[in-house]
């Protein structure tokens, strides 16, 4: 045990006949249980695996490849079975070293329901690293990062990983990837069951292992789960467990996106012609005094359209106004204003008000 927590290594196999032996016997002592799952090898992995003889060892072998995601969640079950509480995933090709498990155990001890290596802590962990790759591990990140929401993270493709057994036990494992896509998905499972997950700085060890994986087939697998990720992500988390201002502004951006500029237009341009011009010149007292004459609206049954008046004083246009089919006179809001508003408003288009009379012209007593 480790702090008083039961620790489960999580062990998918594939083609690790030269390294299965030596991840059993470099396994800390705190580790209690060992599960190793041997994804229906060609070599003889299960029996080097055997050949260790560590009694922690739980050996499973499946009789169909099922990809190292496969493997990894049949590891995380047998291990629950077993009564874990924390889950750590170790590689069967002896590249994660076990030195640095309590600097990745301590924070999911600590509180945190995900804890994820990550090799990239510094410039010198590119040291040796061919350009493409470099590249290939920057673009990786950043989409995993939109895709999952954890912004924070990096080298999501790092299976050196610690769970706690209750995070498992919240997650749909018949839902999450199988193959290399694996870590990527289960990442964005993990934020939409909001669960806290930190990175912690850990190398990585190489040695003469050869991957396996085919870039042709993988990356196009890859990007579109992580395409499909994202919407899955934003449906469940922002749609139907919580329908935010995230989703309303998710909403109108996609419909400015379909429809563009022109889409809200609908034809009612010609109604939204306002003339504040007219507006300025009627003036907002009589706007307010509820006086059609002075305010220049027109009568009932007056279809809304231009109309030119003799006055050039009232030049302008009644497209702000219309009448429904009663014969009342429809305004806009602005219109309509309570008269608090309106004196606020006739000082902002600068009414002119009639001036107060001379001292002289006042009556005999009358205050000035």
């Amino acid at each position: 045990m480790y702090r008083g927590v039961r620790i489960a290594a999580v062990v998918p196999a594939y083609k690790e006949e030269n390294h299965i032996a030596q991840v059993i016997e470099t396994m800390p002592d705190f580790v209690d249980d060992i599960v190793i799952v041997d994804d229906c090898s060609p070599d003889d992995t299960s029996g080097a695996a055997l050949r260790a003889d560590d009694g922690r060892v739980t050996l499973i072998r499946h009789e169909v490849n099922q990809g190292v995601g496969g493997a990894v969640l049949t590891a995380h079950k047998a291990a629950m079975e077993l009564g874990s509480d924390i889950n750590v995933v170790m590689a069967g090709d002896a590249q994660m070293d076990p030195e640095y498990l309590p600097q990745l155990l301590d924070p999911v001890v600590d509180g945190y329901g995900f804890a994820k290596a990550n090799r990239f802590f510094s410039g010198e962990s590119f040291a040796g690293m061919p350009g493409y790759r470099i590249f290939g591990n920057i673009v990786l990140s950043f989409m995993t990062k939109l895709a999952s929401g954890y912004w924070h993270i990096f080298d999501p493709q790092n299976g050196y990983t610690a769970i706690r057994t209750e995070v498992l036990r919240r997650l749909p494992m018949n839902k999450v990837a199988a193959r290399y896509s694996f870590e990527n998905d289960l990442l964005i499972h993990l934020n939409i069951l909001d669960v806290p997950i930190v990175d912690v700085p850990i190398p990585a060890v190489y040695g003469n292992e050869v991957s396996s994986i085919k870039l042709r087939k993988v990356i196009p697998e890859l990007l579109a789960m992580l395409f499909g990720g994202f919407w899955r992500r934003v449906w469940w988390k922002y749609m139907v467990w919580s329908f935010s201002a995230v989703a309303l502004l998710l909403i109108a951006g996609i419909a400015l996106i379909v429809m563009g500029p022109r889409g809200w237009d609908m034809g009612s341009r010609r109604k939204r012609r306002i003339s504040y011009r007219r507006i300025g010149d009627v003036g907002c007292g009589a706007l307010c005094s509820g006086s059609s004459d002075a305010a220049g609206i027109p009568p009932a049954g007056h279809t809304g359209k231009s109309e030119q008046t003799n006055d050039a004083s009232h030049e302008g246009t009644y497209v702000g106004n219309s009448c429904n089919k009663r014969g009342r006179v429809r305004t806009l809001g602005v219109l309509a204003l309570p008269s608090l508003s309106c004196r606020v408003t006739s000082v902002l288009l600068g009414e002119r008000r009639e001036p107060s009379p001379a001292p002289s012209d006042l009556a005999p007593g009358e205050p000035s």
